[in-house]
């Protein structure tokens, strides 16, 4: 467990309560899959993928269950109280599992002994996008514009009660982007309904959820927060390439 104050910002992992005992006809029933965040995040696109194929596997049902709720908090307590037979997973993602460690002067689990890791799953960097009728195409025209407006520009973010990835990304930037103001959800397909709506102009997202907003032209991305362009989508240039070095990667590197 050593490795996960180092995780990336969007790092994901599949946890097990610490005390799990498997039998060896594990497993002879379904599984349950906890993702401690709303339906249409990145944690649970991905997860509803892998469950099937580890479902496959394992030949039996892996149920993806979303308990979302305090940045993913409520989720991962639910799994630390679960009985610890080994049919209830956590989907952790950093943010509970390493960074609120460093936001929190107590905790109710303790990420390094209340569960046992069983794989990491995935890394995903951020897209800065905006509403395809938007007037910005580059990240220097929206900050431009953002310093006409002292700062007023509104960006969305997704949970509360502390930093998830978008938002320290988001905040980070605010330095070059007068520092805007900041609205949270618990979910994500709320901020993306918004954003189509026009009621706001900017938010930072994960690839696999704004991405089919992209294709079908709906959304307008801006930068990428890659060292390097992606394959599947080369014609986003990434930060470094609009001339803001310190966005450089997935792994949190800020200035």
């Amino acid at each position: 467990m050593r490795f996960l104050p180092r995780l990336a910002a969007t790092l994901l992992a599949i946890m097990l309560p610490a005390s799990a005992a498997l039998a060896q006809n594990y497993p002879d029933r379904p599984l349950t899959w906890v993702v401690p965040f709303g339906a249409g995040t990145v944690t649970d696109n991905s997860a509803r993928v892998i469950a099937k194929v580890l479902g496959d596997k394992l030949g039996q049902p892996v149920l993806v269950e979303n308990k979302p709720g305090a940045g993913g908090i409520v989720g991962t307590e639910y799994v630390m109280n679960a009985k610890p037979d080994g049919y209830t997973f956590l989907y952790g993602s950093s943010g509970p599992m390493a960074t609120y460690s460093s936001l929190y002067r107590k905790l109710s689990y303790d990420p390094l002994k209340s569960f046992t890791p069983v794989h990491a799953m995935m890394a995903s960097p951020l897209i800065m996008v905006v509403n395809a009728s938007s007037p910005f195409k580059t990240v220097k025209e929206f900050v431009d514009y953002d310093k006409t407006r002292s700062g007023q520009a509104e960006f969305r973010h997704v949970r509360r009660r502390h930093q998830p990835a978008p938002h320290r990304r988001t905040v980070t930037d605010g330095r070059r982007f007068q520092d805007d103001s900041p609205i949270p959800y618990k979910a994500g397909a709320s901020q993306t309904a918004d954003l189509l709506a026009g009621n706001i102009q900017v938010m930072f997202d994960y690839p696999s959820v704004v991405k089919p907003q992209i294709e079908a032209g709906k959304l307008r991305p801006l930068g990428i927060t890659t060292a390097k362009r992606l394959k599947n989508m080369p014609n986003l240039p990434t930060f470094v390439e609009q001339g803001y070095p310190t966005v450089k990667s997935a792994h949190g590197r800020f200035s």
